[in-house]
């Protein structure tokens, strides 16, 4: 049985902020998955894993605002939009989450998300916990370790003063290393392509960029137990599997190390991070039947 296809819908959030989202509709039965990307990525790249997950479920994959076809604060979408959100904060991220759950009419669901997205997920299991069934983070962390400070410091020095296209590069060489180019050489210009087809707000990429440098958690994240799923790559330059480590004791939940992974895992593993999805969402409905039924 093939997944249906995706559908796109844009609403507003409460400041009259564009939110974009992809979904489809599933079985009454499954509990939906809603899935946030990373930092100046769209929807799309969680595309590739939702097409292989369990064809009955409810998915929806959000543009987070000043990324993909998601505005900034002045409404504006795309490249075009001015300097907007000087601090953002993961409040916000969390309320357009919530708004986009409550267009679609889906009250609790597993929440997934990748490096940001998955930093957006821990925000709206702290701060609308009656929402969140489980937790998927891939390649993220709960807090910044030091040699992750200093990536994003150097970062945040070359989208101050560098070009679009140096930035891009510098961002593709973190995001991928050695060995996602040994395996794949034609990564770089897919990522090239990937952000020329989509390009993040320019404002709104420095503003994300602060807020996952500044992001921390750790202390903050109730135990999920069993209900939470951390997942690192092990060739992960920018969030080192000790980074999934800390977050998952955290959590109190499992830690999947992925052999030959990086940062790009959904794009690079799609198969790997389906199936470990559909395991980890079936688990934890079963485990919430068991306490029904008890």
């Amino acid at each position: 049985m093939r997944a249906a296809k995706l559908q796109h819908r844009t609403i507003d959030a409460a400041d009259g902020t564009r939110l974009s989202f992809h979904w489809r509709a599933g079985s009454a039965e499954r509990v939906p998955l809603l899935v946030v990307p990373g930092l100046g990525m769209p929807a799309e790249t969680w595309f590739a894993v939702l097409n292989r997950v369990d064809p009955a479920r409810p998915v929806a994959a959000i543009d987070p605002r000043g990324s993909g076809r998601s505005g900034g604060l002045d409404g504006t979408v795309g490249a075009t939009s001015g300097d907007w959100c000087t601090n953002i904060g993961g409040s916000i991220f969390a309320d357009d989450a919530i708004r986009v759950l409550d267009d679609l009419g889906w009250g609790r669901v597993h929440v997934a998300g990748i490096s940001m997205g998955g930093m957006i997920a821990q925000h709206l299991a702290v701060l609308h916990p009656s929402r969140v069934l489980s937790l998927a983070l891939v390649c993220t962390y709960g807090r910044p370790g030091p040699w992750t400070k200093l990536v994003w410091k150097l970062r945040q020095a070359l989208a101050e003063h560098s070009q679009p296209a140096e930035q891009r590069m510098a961002a593709a060489l973190f995001l991928t290393g050695p060995t996602a180019v040994d395996n794949d050489p034609a990564i770089i210009d897919k990522l090239m392509d990937l952000w020329e087809a989509s390009p993040p707000n320019a404002a709104g990429y420095r503003a994300q960029m602060r807020f996952c440098a500044g992001h921390d958690l750790l202390d903050e994240l109730a135990p999920f137990g069993p209900a939470a799923l951390v997942v690192s790559g092990a060739d992960d330059l920018l969030c080192p599997p000790r980074c999934g480590e800390e977050l998952a004791v955290a959590l109190g939940g499992r830690f999947v190390c992925v052999p030959g992974a990086t940062h790009l895992l959904t794009l690079e593993q799609p198969a790997t991070v389906a199936n470990l999805l559909d395991a980890h969402l079936g688990t934890v409905e079963a485990m919430a039947i068991r306490s029904t039924d008890a």
